[in-house]
């Protein structure tokens, strides 16, 4: 058992552009998190094509969109529309994975509050994963960050949102304070405590070749998950593919 103890549910929290779905694939290939996920051979198969091909490069779509279930069902509509998968992998022994932006989870706890009370019935032992907001601004992430959100208005203060996660955070449900139970529901699980049920990484770090060790020894020690040996590879293609974009634009676009 990890530092964050039993862990059934996994919400993985990041800003855009800083990884999160490259991140959920890598732990997607741990043999405790769910079997919907793509194993290594195909996944690394899936980043190698596109490295190869540039599937995208002059769009920003240098991108890890590969292991979503269904690869529709993906963020918040993984809750909506399969709990009840969630449920019975719990039971399987399992531990399920959702991830998403800050704004992704909080369309969860509108739905709570407004529409579905039972979206979280049986999704218990939750605990956080957050990407922190890049502090080097020469790091790939900042570039990348740079280059991709040049032309996309903002949904959110993410600098503010993701900062290094050393002191607990609630994220700000106060307008529900008419529903004063189902916000109680709500800090409970949204409360981000290190080391107790969270844990956060540099996005700086992630964004290099030794990024891998840094998620392979979190998983292992916070929750008690076995990266695979082949993920340094996926891991290793995916920093080639964002340096490619990073040049590309570099080249092309400024």
């Amino acid at each position: 058992m990890g530092k964050l103890g039993k862990t059934d549910n996994i919400f993985v929290v990041y800003p855009s552009f800083a990884g999160g779905n490259h991140l959920a694939n890598l732990i997607g290939l741990c043999e405790n998190v769910e079997p919907t996920w793509l194993n290594g051979k195909k996944l690394l198969q899936k980043y190698k094509k596109r490295n190869s091909n540039d599937a995208g490069i002059n769009t920003g779509g240098m991108i890890a969109h590969y292991n979503m279930p269904n690869n529709t069902e993906a963020n918040e509509e993984r809750l909506f529309n399969w709990a009840d998968q969630f449920i019975k992998q719990t039971a399987d022994g399992y531990i399920n994975l959702l991830q998403g932006h800050h704004h992704s989870y909080g369309k969860i706890g509108h739905s709570f509050v407004h529409w579905n009370d039972k979206i979280f019935d049986g999704i218990t032992n939750i605990k956080w994963l957050m990407i922190e907001y890049p502090t080097d601004i020469n790091s790939l992430c900042s570039q990348r960050m740079q280059i991709e959100k040049r032309n996309i208005e903002p949904l959110e203060d993410e600098k503010k949102l993701y900062k290094k996660l050393d002191k607990p955070r609630n994220w700000d449900y106060s307008h529900f304070s008419n529903h004063p139970n189902k916000l109680t529901t709500l800090d409970k699980i949204y409360t981000m405590n290190p080391d107790t049920n969270a844990v956060s990484i540099s996005s700086d770090v992630f964004f290099s070749y030794e990024g891998v060790n840094l998620v392979r020894d979190m998983l292992r020690d916070y929750f008690n998950l076995e990266l695979p040996e082949i993920a340094d590879d996926i891991h290793n293609t995916w920093i080639d593919m964002i340096k490619k974009r990073i040049d590309y634009y570099n080249k092309h676009e400024t």
